[in-house]
């Protein structure tokens, strides 16, 4: 199993089905999931598709719902109506769809410093790596993460 496909099986990609299926069941929790959660944030290709129309659909004025986000997704998923059934099914109500969306974007916020490390340390070496990784872990550290924490917490988190 490779690396991109094991941080896929211990991401809950319940969250994101949940930040879905409540878009599709009340389209107007957009405006609550914008500040919080971009498209680029969701792992899922098939959810960050559904994200993104629902984005389109608002900024062009038009309303966005269950039969438009299964359209979206129709060439990607087999049975794309059942795929959005389950994500409302999951999601009974759309109280917490705000609390989802903020785990997604710091899962997402994870993702991309373990991506940077990596590359760093790929291309990278000596002095020129450290400043790298030390730039990267400044902003992670500088973003939405409640408390600061120290770089040795950042490292042991996300490795």
């Amino acid at each position: 199993m490779d690396e991109r496909t094991a941080e896929l099986f211990a991401y809950k990609t319940e969250y994101e089905y949940s930040v879905i299926g409540a878009l599709c069941i009340d389209p107007s929790m957009l405006d609550s999931l914008m500040g919080v959660v971009s498209a680029e944030d969701f792992m899922l290709p098939m959810c960050r598709k559904i994200y993104e129309a629902a984005l389109a659909k608002r900024n062009n004025g038009e309303v966005f719902d269950a039969l438009i986000a299964a359209d979206t997704i129709s060439q990607d998923v087999p049975d794309s109506q059942n795929f959005i059934a389950n994500c409302m099914n999951l999601t009974p109500s759309v109280n917490n769809a705000v609390q989802h969306a903020e785990i997604i974007r710091k899962s997402a916020k994870d993702r991309l410093l373990r991506e940077t490390i990596r590359t760093v340390l790929d291309e990278k070496s000596g002095d020129e790596c450290a400043v790298e990784i030390a730039a990267a872990c400044q902003k992670y550290l500088s973003g939405r993460l409640g408390k600061t924490r120290s770089l040795a917490d950042v490292m042991q988190t996300l490795f």
